[in-house]
């Protein structure tokens, strides 16, 4: 079992932004909430929430396919207090721990980390699945339908007191403080979670052990990733059963199954895709991978990109090939695939390592691509192919953009692209007047906001962004105007204390110290040699082939 005490750290510092991969893919590390600690967060949990709750940053991340995933940042204070009641109430919901259906589930990491959400490896998940299909004819493959977004809050204290006992009972107990928590962190809406924290996964867990032990119990074989479902069945019939109870199970908490995803396979099947085979098993025959094999790898997975837009193929590749590339084959990567970030700008944050062993000069190639790229993210509204634009070229080109660029990123509102360019020093001065016209719009305009007003406002270049009373006056009422303006004042100075607090402990959420660009050792001359050497046959075959 994880101590409470591991679980509030995790939730606070390592889940609290998006990073619940193995490596920073959905955002830069410029972007994390290391400094946020749990005596920060309890000195936070005693100021109360505003009435109506809050409004959470927004932005979109780009999958495989280039189409957009809102991903959500929700305010410090409202989250605090929802970390808080998980964290104290521990013992009540660690049982999600021992799910053995659920591939992903809160465990302690060596990294600080309880939600870690990538694919298991390799060898673990083939002898999963080899378990899995013994005695076997038939496997069912389904999905919730819109998951994240259509949770319904009230279903949390369903799971853990039981549907009919937890609709008699819808006042006191932490089951309904989670409803409540969850819902603040969100205008009080009781339709949906944030995807991105750590609190959502432990929220999606806790419901959805409970449709998972009913499954279990009517003595299906299955295994979850998230939303997604597995089962292994004798027959077809067997097969058809577990969708009926599934989708039974799962409106029980109001959420649907995903008929258009859901479909029955007879066994066997491959363990992987067509494509993961045929590309794991080109590039693991080799512990290093030369410049001509890289460029021959990726003209390859292009090829199969076009044709198999459903997996995320030139990532997959790029990412192996790094792993095994030399010095010089990272140099020929690095040109190859930077030029289709502007097509597929999920590769971006695979760039960095490329990147940072290349010679780099004032407006190079490589600039200039990131540029075309930046341009065509802008376009699209990809936030985070905004922000890996902005990030590698304020680390490795001097934070060098012209104002015609830094115009366009401001106009387009993005709050994660913005908060990125005010790293720029020629720009922050544009970057603090557009914080300054945030601030005559409503609060929950500022909560979407919040991470860029509060790094303005910890550098000393901006009020506290609630400070105007007359914003809290709608969210109260009293039989004089004094008693509103009493009312309005507690909610606005709960607000502005929330900022205070975090900015007086010195927390941040910009780590500067990742714009130093990384210094690699240059290379002992005899091992030089002796590694041109060692791969001086395969290179000529390479040439020869090409």
């Amino acid at each position: 079992m994880i101590d409470s005490k591991f679980v509030k750290e995790g939730l606070l510092k390592s889940n609290y932004f998006p990073l619940q991969k193995n490596r920073n893919e959905e955002l830069p590390s410029i972007f994390n909430s290391g400094a946020f600690s749990a005596d920060i967060a309890d000195e936070l949990v005693a100021i109360k929430l505003r009435s109506g709750g809050y409004d959470d940053l927004s932005f979109n991340v780009t999958r495989f396919n280039n189409v957009h995933r809102k991903i959500s940042i929700p305010h410090p204070l409202p989250y605090a207090h929802l970390v808080n009641t998980i964290t104290e109430n521990w013992d009540s919901l660690s049982h999600i721990e021992n799910n053995e259906n659920s591939i992903i589930r809160p465990l302690k990491h060596k990294d600080g980390r309880i939600i870690v959400m990538t694919y298991e490896q390799s060898k673990r998940k083939t002898k999963r699945y080899n378990d899995s299909c013994k005695g076997k004819k038939f496997i069912v493959h389904s999905d919730i339908s819109n998951f994240y977004p259509s949770i319904y809050t009230h279903s949390i204290p369903w799971a853990l007191l039981g549907v009919q006992a937890a609709k008699i009972n819808q006042n006191g107990g932490f089951e309904n403080e989670l409803d409540q928590h969850q819902r603040m962190m969100k205008r009080n809406e009781t339709t949906g979670v944030a995807i991105g924290p750590g609190t959502s996964n432990i929220i999606s867990e806790i419901i959805l052990y409970e449709v998972d032990k009913l499954l279990k119990g009517k003595g299906y074989e299955f295994y979850r990733f998230i939303d997604d479902y597995t089962a292994f069945c004798s027959t077809y019939e067997e097969s058809e059963s577990f969708i009926r109870d599934l989708s039974e199970f799962l409106s029980v908490y109001g959420l649907l199954l995903n008929i258009k995803k859901t479909e029955i396979k007879k066994l066997p099947k491959p363990t992987a895709a067509d494509w993961v085979s045929d590309l794991g098993s080109r590039i693991s025959q080799r512990k290093k991978v030369n410049e001509f094999y890289c460029i021959k790898m990726l003209d390859y997975a292009l090829d199969l990109q076009e044709k198999n837009s459903g997996g995320s193929i030139l990532k997959f590749t790029l990412k192996s090939l790094i792993n095994k590339a030399t010095p010089k084959a990272k140099i020929a990567l690095l040109d190859y695939s930077i030029n289709l970030t502007m097509h597929y700008p999920i590769l971006l944050p695979l760039i960095g390592d490329l990147l940072s062993v290349a010679t780099r000069k004032p407006n190079d190639s490589y600039y200039k691509s990131l540029i075309f790229t930046l341009t065509e993210c802008i376009i699209n509204k990809n936030s985070d192919g905004m922000v890996w634009c902005l990030f590698y070229i304020a680390k490795y080109y001097s934070a060098t953009l012209s104002d015609e660029m830094a115009d366009k990123i401001i106009k387009t509102g993005d709050v994660i692209a913005i908060t990125t360019l005010y790293l720029f020093t020629p720009h922050q001065q544009k970057v603090v007047v557009f914080c300054k016209s945030i601030l005559q719009l409503s609060l929950f305009d500022i909560d979407q906001y919040w991470l860029l007003l509060y790094q303005v406002f910890f550098d000393k270049k901006l009020e506290n962004p609630y400070t105007n009373l007359d914003k809290y006056l709608p969210l109260v009422k009293g039989n004089t105007e004094q008693q509103r303006q009493d009312k309005a004042r507690n909610l606005c100075n709960h607000d502005q204390k929330s900022f205070d607090v975090l900015k007086s402990k010195g927390v941040s959420f910009i780590s500067l110290v990742e714009l130093v660009p990384e210094t690699h050792k240059k290379p002992n001359f005899i091992k030089k040699i002796m590694a041109k050497l060692s791969t001086k046959v395969i290179e000529k075959v390479e040439q020869t082939a090409t």
